[in-house]
């Protein structure tokens, strides 16, 4: 099997990410294709009406192949690596991994202040699954999630209907 690791495939992989390539070129030049069949959809979340910046993100998961290690494209980022997200979880109020990447904007903070709300429950969802596969085998209603602005005793907080507390209220974040 070829290694990915090579600067033939960092330099595909720089292609594709400047849309000189697509990604099935890429893979049909190495007689490859992607296994849909492994690729779960989580969940879509959009971003709240009144935000200048516009976001329509879908997020998916897969199992890692064995012996895998990712890798970052030189322009895209600092740090990589796979974590188990039931440990991210139960760090969440140290700041443990905002130290482990190191930056200048992650040392010092905890996991609510490195992630965005969506991106927490989803690890959240994650950790209390029994295992990889069953958390991949779960059978997903599609659903868009849209974070609202709420007003609460005269404070705006941010209302994200896919985090239901304890007793059944959506999570609200300031």
């Amino acid at each position: 099997m070829e290694a990915t690791s090579s600067a033939e495939w960092m330099r595909a992989r720089v292609a594709v990410a400047e849309q000189e390539k697509s990604f099935t070129e890429v893979l049909a030049k190495r007689g490859l294709s992607v296994r849909t069949d492994l690729l779960k959809p989580l969940v879509n979340w959009l971003s709240p009406d009144f935000a200048h910046r516009r976001f329509n993100t879908r997020y998916f998961a897969a199992t890692v192949p064995m012996n895998q290690q990712p890798s970052l494209l030189a322009s895209k980022g600092v740090w990589g690596r796979w974590v188990c997200a039931r440990k991210v979880i139960d760090g969440r109020d140290t700041t443990e991994l905002g130290d482990e990447v190191g930056q200048e904007n992650t040392v010092g903070l905890t996991l609510g202040q490195l992630l965005v709300p969506g991106s927490e429950i989803m690890l959240e969802k994650m950790a209390a699954a029994n295992g990889c596969i069953a958390y991949l085998s779960y059978k997903r209603k599609a659903h868009v999630y849209q974070p609202k602005l709420v007003e609460e005793n005269g404070q705006l907080l941010l209302e994200v209907e896919a985090a239901k507390t304890v007793a059944g209220e959506p999570q609200r974040e300031r």
